[in-house]
């Protein structure tokens, strides 16, 4: 029987019954019914579908969890889809046709409008959800609070018949036993139900004396009872009064403090300098020292430690700061009396001045003359027209400048810096990218505005930093440079005065230097010696290159290719280059590579000035206007009086000199 054979017969024996003798088919196996299986009912359906919904939700965020989980799946999901493009199954919207992308975009709508309900439906549900569970929280606290009170809501006579557990006893027992679980009752509910302090500290006294103390029944009290009460029962004859609760030692360190204030103070010698308290005039003292040092010397001889705030409660009320202003003066009447008046209109916007000097000048010339003053000077006439004139050229200028300025800080580069600086503070280069510097300062004579800063600004300043391009430096009007750099100077002179006000020396200007450096810890202090203005005084020129009219300049630029030369401008303006001229307020220009050409003028100054005491020994009004600017643009305030000395000329008398003013 080959192999084809045997298998046939083995498939037969499956479904027939064949005849062991003959070999024949005995009969067909009955046909067995088919079962077929129960058809799904739709919601079925649905919830299964649900649930594998549900079942993959879960899948995908458990892979976004796991950082390689999900590395591994974009993975496999990109290598997915460009399996699925190969194949054609993943197409583009551009390999669509146009039947196929009418039907996607159909569906992408149809999604976007479901998708977009759906999110707003479970943001109502979330919403719904916060409610209820809350609701839920609230009525599970309810519920918690109730199976508490339930817990304790047993009777004293059920605490009772619990304790004796069904024996006989007499019934004065069992009263006893009652009347004591009352009485715990009512006193620990009197207890818990009041808001009042006094009550539970009486409370607590009254039931806490020497009976319990001798039975060793405070823990008993304390835990049945009251929950907080101190172990100390009070012997005293007053039980049930109120004990205000103090440290014992409080009293003391009060004392100790007002002490303190009092030796550390001096009294005012004026018998007006009073004040009242408790019925008693007390004199005011003055205190030696800040607060804040007081503390700090109180904390170094007291073995108490007392914080700062209650230091300065404790402070007594006629212990008081000294202040500058305050000092005895006798008064003119008729000055006081005047200046009430001024005061008086001035509050009510009838005048603009509040002061008589400013009246006085308003009004006068000269506010010392005495023919101003008896009203007979001719020169008051025109006064008020002049000073007019002055204040409205004064406000043009202060606008002018403050705009320009407004303009400047608001049209800054990254490769630009502007410093806003005053007398006597230092800066230092921490960008090196800046290659334009923009400075904006007031223009005092002595410090800023003059030829020797002229030349350190444009000559000196690119020398210590190459990187630098373009210089401006502008100057405010006079009398409004101030600004937020002028802070810092005034509260070091505050402090200075306070120091001096509590008695402390400042004798030199290192004992000034020593104090703002242990007092001012938020700002640089540094000090420049005589040998570092030596050196800058070594690096300017012997003669110096004058320009008339250093008074007038309110900018002056600078540029690197033309390093010599300084341009000056009347008014600041920032939309001309540094390179040429300002063709809206140039003045003229001072170059460096020229000869200097000082000399020159002074001699021909002198020469002048010698002719004319040849001829007459009065100046003219020309040549004392000529000698005064060049003073003071040349040599600045400081060499003024060695210039004025030069030129003084001689007249018959001998023992009479006049001075050029």
């Amino acid at each position: 029987m080959n192999n084809t054979s045997y298998r046939w017969l083995q498939y037969f024996k499956k479904y027939l019954i064949l005849d062991n003798k003959s070999g024949r088919i005995q009969q067909l196996p009955s046909r067995k019914k088919v079962k077929h299986k129960n058809k799904v009912s739709a919601e079925v359906k649905q919830h299964r579908l649900e649930q594998k919904r549900i079942a993959e939700k879960l899948r995908r965020e458990k892979i976004q969890n796991d950082p390689k989980a999900y590395e591994n799946y974009c993975r496999n999901e990109r290598v997915r889809n460009e399996k699925r493009k190969k194949e054609g199954k993943l197409k583009s919207i551009q390999e669509l046709s146009e039947r196929e992308k009418r039907a996607r975009r159909i569906q992408q709508n149809l999604w976007k409008k479901t998708h977009g309900h759906d999110k707003k439906e479970n943001k109502k549900l979330s919403e719904n959800n916060k409610k209820l569970r809350t609701t839920i929280n609230s009525l599970h606290k309810k519920l918690q609070r109730l199976n508490i009170k339930k817990s304790d809501s047993t009777s004293p006579k059920f605490k009772v018949d619990k304790i004796l557990n069904g024996q006989n006893v007499n019934p004065e027992v069992r009263i006893t036993l009652i009347f004591h679980e009352v009485m715990v009752r009512q006193l620990k509910s009197s207890y818990q139900n009041s808001k009042s302090s006094k009550f539970k500290q009486i409370l607590g006294r009254a039931i806490s004396g020497k009976i319990v103390k001798k039975y060793r029944r405070l823990s008993a009290i304390r835990k049945n009872i009251v929950p907080i009460i101190s172990s100390r029962v009070d012997r005293s004859n007053k039980p049930l009064e109120y004990v205000k609760n103090t440290k014992s030692n409080q009293k003391f360190i009060q004392d100790q403090v007002i002490s303190f204030y009092e030796e550390n103070s001096k009294m005012i010698p004026d018998k007006k300098a009073s004040i009242k308290m408790n019925g008693k005039q007390v004199t005011k003292r003055y205190m030696n020292a800040t607060i804040k040092d007081l503390h700090s010397q109180f904390c170094s001889q007291s073995t108490y430690r007392v914080i700062y705030s209650t230091f300065a409660k404790l402070r007594p009320k006629y212990c008081i700061e000294p202040k500058v202003n305050n000092r005895n003066t006798c008064a003119c009447f008729t000055h006081e009396n005047f200046s009430l008046l001024i005061q008086a209109f001035h509050s009510h916007k009838l005048l603009t001045e509040n002061t008589s000097y400013k009246i006085l000048s308003s009004c006068l010339c000269d506010s010392i003359s005495e023919l101003c003053l008896s009203r007979k000077c001719d020169k008051s006439i025109n006064h008020f027209k002049h000073e007019l004139d002055l204040f409205i050229a004064h406000k043009y200028r202060i606008t002018y400048q403050n705009n320009s300025m407004k303009k400047l800080t608001q049209s800054l580069q990254s490769n630009e810096l502007g410093l806003l600086i005053d007398f006597s503070e230092n800066y230092s280069s921490t960008n090196p990218e800046i290659n334009k510097l923009y400075i904006m300062g007031d223009g005092p004579t002595t410090q800023y505005r003059n030829i020797k800063m002229f030349y350190l600004i444009t000559q000196y300043l690119p020398q210590c930093y190459t990187q630098l391009e373009d210089i401006t430096y502008n100057f405010s009007e006079a009398g409004h440079g101030k600004s937020s750099a002028d802070r810092i100077s005034g509260y070091i002179k505050k402090l200075a005065d306070d120091q001096v006000k509590y008695g402390l020396d400042v004798t030199n200007f290192d004992s000034l230097l020593a104090i703002l450096r242990n007092r001012v810890k938020s700002v640089y202090i540094d000090c420049v010696t005589e040998d570092e203005i030596s050196n800058i005084d070594s690096i300017l020129p012997s003669n110096f290159k004058p320009f008339i009219g250093t008074m007038k300049i309110h900018q002056y630029t600078w540029n690197k290719l033309q390093h010599n030369c300084i341009l000056f401008n009347s008014l600041s303006c920032f939309d001309c280059s540094n390179k040429s001229p300002c063709i809206h307020f140039a003045m003229g220009k001072i170059d460096y590579s020229v000869n200097d050409t000082a000399g020159k003028i002074n001699k021909r100054l002198i020469a002048k000035i010698k002719k004319s005491e040849n001829s007459s020994p009065k100046l003219t009004k020309n040549l004392k206007c000529l000698e005064k600017d060049v003073a003071k643009d040349i040599l600045g305030k400081n060499e003024t009086i060695s210039l004025r000395r030069s030129a003084r000329i001689k007249k018959t008398d001998e023992n009479q000199k006049q001075y050029i003013n």
